[in-house]
């Protein structure tokens, strides 16, 4: 496979082939939580969510979308 030498394009292919694999995972699942030092701060489950993810603002946003 070509991968070309700018590490920025670099990391945008590996980053989208991720992007591409966890949505695929994702078909799977139905439970959302966000944990933080003071435990489960958001916990969304639900047998008919659907969930996929999306990077934004150059990588430095994940935005996790519940249908």
């Amino acid at each position: 496979m070509y991968m070309p030498t700018d590490p920025k394009v670099q990391t945008d292919i590996v980053l989208k082939l991720l992007e591409d694999t966890v949505n695929g995972a994702l078909k799977k699942c139905t439970r959302v939580e966000v944990i933080s030092d003071q435990g489960r701060d958001y916990v969304n489950w639900n047998l008919d969510n659907k969930i996929t993810i999306s990077f934004q603002d150059d990588y430095k946003t994940l935005k996790i979308f519940i249908q």
